[in-house]
């Protein structure tokens, strides 16, 4: 219904599992532990399609990964893909681009690179067991929308692009602020979260209408903390988590 009422496809739908697995530091063990659980291997579903849509359309790297509102899953799952494909072996720049209100540590990061000759070497870190590489949000600023309008900024997205195989920007949710626009306008694709029977369908029309100014190529929905209920067995995307049948491959 999703996919019919917006003409853009879903490219996965996220598996719900236990808040310990993915909360904190649970998800690093949990894509450690269990690296081909249908959790995971949902995340590489959707790196495969967006590689498609990439080579189709002649677009770059750089990922954006935003929502309509709060609390549907976007960070876990920006998270997630981009530890689960640093552990395949690419080599990815997470960057939380929420400078109002991430959840992650607050410690050197973007807003301290852009704003106070930070050096890259200590704004960027590279974790020891997956290798991926993250920019935290830095030190909190009065105005979080200088920042990402900044010169400073779309320069250093645009290089690391060059380095990196995925450049990913985890942006504030659409209708809150108006960050994940700006961002847009460095993103070569955009992903939409979508909390499975949470969001309200017009919130999700509003905020790709508001993308659509931009110059992003939206490339699709996902959908999280899905439940895997009689009903998924007859839907599409959920077929292969909800029949039993699949599970020696998790």
């Amino acid at each position: 219904e999703l996919q019919q009422a917006t003409r853009l496809p879903v490219l996965a739908v996220i598996p719900k599992v236990a808040a310990g697995k993915v909360l904190g530091a649970g998800l690093d063990r949990f894509l450690a532990e269990e690296p081909n659980s249908a959790f995971a291997e949902a995340h590489k579903g959707v790196f495969a399609a967006l590689r498609v849509d990439r080579r189709a359309f002649e677009l770059g790297n750089v990922l954006l990964v935003t929502s309509s509102a709060p609390n549907e899953g976007k960070s876990i799952f920006s998270r997630s893909l981009c530890g689960s494909l640093a552990r395949s072996g690419l080599n990815v720049l997470r960057i939380d681009c929420d400078l109002r209100a991430s959840e992650e540590e607050r410690r050197l990061g973007l807003s301290d690179y852009v704003l106070a000759d930070c050096p890259l070497e200590q704004a960027v870190q590279v974790d020891d067991d997956s290798g991926l590489s993250l920019m935290a949000p830095g030190t909190r600023v009065n105005d979080p929308a200088a920042v990402l309008r900044s010169p400073k900024m779309s320069r250093f997205v645009e290089a690391a692009s060059r380095q990196y195989d995925l450049v990913c920007l985890d942006a504030p949710p659409v209708l809150a602020v108006s960050d994940a626009a700006i961002l847009s306008e460095m993103a070569d694709q955009t992903l939409v979260v979508v909390r499975w029977r949470r969001t309200p369908r017009h919130f999700v029309t509003a905020t790709l209408e508001r993308l659509k100014r931009s110059r992003t190529h939206l490339a699709g929905l996902v959908m999280t903390q899905a439940g895997l209920n009689r009903s998924a067995r007859t839907n599409p995307y959920m077929v292969g988590y909800a029949d039993r049948s699949f599970r020696k491959y998790y």
